[in-house]
């Protein structure tokens, strides 16, 4: 079983290199008490939309599943962050 992780590996040009790997699961917790309000909420926008609910959330899923490999990179001066999802 493959657990979900950022990792966010952030150098200076005068400092060395470092690696911190954030678990995705920590989010998850985090928004865990948000899920019912969350599911309500997406439930009356797709209704006033006149969306179908469960296509929607076939397509946030597939969204979500779709991000895993990216890199996103963020550079400047003074500090290089890289973060991947994988």
């Amino acid at each position: 079983m493959s657990t979900s992780s950022i990792l966010v590996p952030a150098s200076s040009r005068e400092t060395r290199r470092f690696h911190l790997h954030l678990p995705l699961i920590l989010l998850w917790l985090v928004l865990l008490p948000l899920t019912p309000v969350l599911w309500l909420a997406l439930l009356i926008v797709c209704i006033a939309g006149g969306v179908n609910p469960f296509r929607a959330v076939w397509a946030i899923f597939r969204t979500f599943g779709a991000l895993r490999g990216t890199r996103v990179e963020f550079d400047s001066c003074q500090i290089s962050i890289l973060l991947s999802l994988f």
